[in-house]
């Protein structure tokens, strides 16, 4: 073992007075080696756009990977700064102070007597920054998919209204090979989670095959350009890869969504993680669409009838009823869970006087959303698909499907 006398910066690696060993400052860790593993080596390679079909080269100023290794030396300080540091180095030196002489700070935190009358953390709109850890799902798949066909989803566009972190929007844009999902939610803190959660998700993905022919060469006999379904290999890329090189960049398509030319053949749906992109916004309020090409076939709303009923009555529920009806195109479906009456007081939400009143004058009973769907709202029929299994009874909640 190396003598920390022979290295100053082993040598400032005291231990503190709890024992436990320094660690070092993010920009003076050990030396980084190059993975020797041949998916971790092409991973680099995509992530510095050296060729990669998916991912766009970057700019010629950004240096290539080395092979070698990469050394850092320690920042040394100036000869006026020393005297204050003795050790030489741009970061303090321990506290090796004795605890049981530093005089403590009486603390300013709350003592349990006005517990009470502390502000607690408001998510009015069930915006909660962990929500899944509530329903304890330690899978990448929410349970909610398996109630889902994927013929439903196949080929169509999907929008997923109040997405939170995005587990189930990411789940229907990875297994049921949709031709464009969007997911929408009013928290913008959620909306980067869920694009972090995006981008370290499509980075693990196999990418395509840089050559797949000429689009005449794989035309069937009525012309149409047919594509070889192989199944997407999702974990083709160890997760140490995002750590080390941080994620792949996504390409944003977007644009390409709505295909407005009907002369051409549809080109087909793109593959994740491209059919996928998250946005801020508050759906219930936007304008209906005006054409059909700003419609969708397919509406998720799991979990959120409760935080619309709570912030804006019976009016706002009727309102989003309406407004996913006039946003679908003629077949399309909503796919609707909503949470009973019984859990609207049993939230952590400190309620407002119009909350308050809101609960108070609801009329319209979470029960009686099936029968209002069909003889207000007007969907041709309404199905109960079931009711997922969960540990916690209050997220036992059914699922319908509205055709309209």
């Amino acid at each position: 073992m190396t003598d920390p006398g022979d290295n100053p910066y082993l040598a400032h690696l005291k231990e503190d007075v709890r024992g436990r060993a320094r660690r070092p400052h993010p920009d003076r860790r050990a030396p980084f080696r190059p993975p020797t593993d041949q998916r971790a080596i092409q991973f680099a390679r995509f992530r510095a756009g050296i060729g990669s079909p998916m991912v766009p080269q970057y700019e010629h100023d950004q240096p290539p990977l080395d092979d070698g290794f990469v050394e850092t030396v320690p920042e040394v300080m100036s000869s006026a700064a020393k005297d204050k540091h003795p050790s030489g180095y741009s970061h303090p030196p321990p506290d090796n102070r004795d605890r049981r002489t530093v005089p403590k700070v009486k603390s300013t935190a709350a003592s349990k007597d006005n517990k009470k009358l502390q502000p607690r953390p408001i998510s009015a709109h069930g915006n909660y920054p962990n929500y899944y850890g509530k329903r304890a799902v330690r899978s990448r798949v929410d349970a909610r998919l398996r109630f889902i066909d994927k013929t439903w989803i196949m080929g169509k566009k999907v929008l997923d209204v109040g997405c939170n972190a995005g587990l189930v929007t990411l789940g229907i844009a990875s297994l049921f090979q949709p031709k464009f999902v969007e997911g929408v939610d009013i928290d913008p803190a959620l909306v980067r989670k869920a694009r972090a959660a995006l981008a370290m998700r499509g980075s693990l993905v196999e990418p395509e095959a840089a050559d797949e022919g000429h689009p005449e060469d794989r035309m069937d006999v009525d012309g149409d350009v047919t594509t070889p379904q192989r199944r997407q290999n999702l974990d083709y890329f160890p997760v140490s890869c995002t750590h080390l090189f941080g994620p792949l960049p996504v390409i944003d398509i977007s644009q390409d969504a709505t295909w407005v030319d009907t002369t051409l053949p549809a080109p087909p749906p793109p593959p994740f993680p491209q059919n996928i992109r998250f946005r801020c916004g508050d759906w219930l309020h936007e304008p209906n669409p005006s054409t059909v090409h700003f419609k969708y076939d397919v509406i998720i709303a799991f979990s959120i009838t409760k935080w619309i009923h709570i912030n804006h009555g019976d009016a706002g529920v009727k309102k989003f009823f309406n407004r996913c009806y006039h946003s679908l195109n003629p077949g399309g479906c909503l796919l609707l869970e909503p949470q009973g009456k019984e859990t609207y007081r049993k939230s952590t939400v400190t309620f407002t006087t119009a909350m308050d009143q809101n609960v108070r004058n609801i009329t319209l009973q979470p029960e009686d959303f099936p029968r209002y769907l069909l003889e207000q709202v007007r969907f041709s029929s309404v199905d109960y698909l079931g009711t997922p299994e969960n540990h916690a009874k209050g997220f036992q909640r059914p699922i319908y499907r509205c055709v309209k």
